[in-house]
């Protein structure tokens, strides 16, 4: 296989059907190729100015988006920096993209991806990194147990000379995958092994790289989400990355909107769900000077969306518009969980 056809293979992000869920709706072996996207405004962190406080807001915001399996996070944001930059973020959607793409990573691959050649590690993770790492681990890390499929890192080749390269997929006793193929160095990929155990005297098994979704989509497993950046809500549509688009948006909120039940019963079958957490004040950034919008004959921005849900609607102690955003989404997903359940009984 060409170069060119492996690059299709790698992750370009910066899934657990064997997990403690409930047997008879996540089946373990159940492949599914419908998706789950998320959507947050970067500026939810802005009210959190200490490093370890924003740090933690979106530690909240991983294990969320963990728990609920969901496989697309977008970071809505005018004013985004390099990734490669090695300061401080100076806007708060490149800090959250950062954060999320690091704690989304298995911790044995996470030295390798985030500080290679032994670097320092970069200022947004500077208390996040010093956490212990099964403090910092997410649950969809503990699914790799008894798969054939697993992330890795690439490592050095197998033999001087040979395309052959070794791989970091997290086995125990420092046993390796070996891949036929000449992928850079420190590149992250999703491989499939031929087997759980090297046989005979070997420290390695062999392994095939394969497209990212290739888990979910034959097995049910959850190995992760991806991460993008969008600079309007315009564009948040049109840069999907799924054939067809979105099939079902939601704007997720505590003020105004249905109640989240009335939304499972009305749509129990999708492809592609889109839900994006946030209030008017969360989205007025991206609102404000969006051209697409306004050439749009809509009365408010949440028209954008098929529906707009209240997860307040039910709760005795929260007020309209109290939640915070890290609140929302974890409060929003549980309100919504009839809905994605649904999808994995079908």
């Amino acid at each position: 296989m060409g170069h060119e056809g492996l690059n299709n293979k790698k992750r370009n992000r910066n899934g657990d059907a064997k997990g403690s869920q409930d047997a008879a709706i996540y089946g373990p072996g159940k492949g599914r190729s419908w998706t789950t996207s998320l959507a947050i405004p970067g500026n939810i962190i802005d009210m959190n100015t200490s490093l370890e406080s924003r740090s933690i807001v979106a530690s909240q915001i991983a294990r969320a988006i963990s728990t609920f399996r969901i496989d697309e996070v977008i970071i809505l944001s005018t004013s985004t920096s390099a990734l490669d930059s090695t300061a401080a973020s100076t806007d708060s959607a490149t800090f959250l993209l950062r954060v999320l793409s690091y704690l989304e990573t298995p911790p044995y691959m996470r030295d390798r991806l985030f500080q290679p050649g032994k670097s320092a590690i970069h200022p947004d993770l500077a208390h996040i990194s010093t956490l212990p790492a099964e403090s910092t681990a997410l649950p969809h890390h503990a699914s790799y147990a008894d798969t054939l499929y697993r992330e890795g890192v690439t490592l050095k080749a197998q033999e001087e000379g040979t395309y052959h390269r070794l791989v970091n997929c997290g086995l125990p006793n420092g046993i390796l995958a070996s891949i036929p193929d000449p992928i850079p160095k420190s590149t992250r990929v999703t491989v499939k092994l031929s087997s759980q155990t090297p046989s005979g005297d070997r420290t390695s098994i062999p392994a095939e790289v394969v497209a990212p979704s290739e888990p979910r989509e034959e097995i049910g497993q959850y190995l992760g989400y991806e991460t993008r950046t969008s600079p309007s809500l315009v564009s948040l549509f049109e840069d999907c990355p799924y054939e067809g688009g979105y099939d079902i948006s939601i704007l997720v909120s505590d003020s105004e909107g249905d109640d989240a039940g009335n939304i499972s019963a009305a749509n129990a079958k999708f492809q592609h769900i889109l839900l994006a957490f946030g209030g008017a004040g969360n989205f007025e950034e991206l609102t404000k000077n969006d051209p697409k919008l306004g050439s749009l004959d809509l009365d408010n921005f949440a028209d954008l969306f098929d529906h707009t849900v209240n997860v307040a609607k039910g709760l005795p102690f929260a007020n309209s518009g109290s939640l915070r955003v890290e609140e929302l989404v974890l409060v929003g997903l549980a309100g919504l969980k009839p809905l994605l359940a649904e999808q994995y009984r079908s």
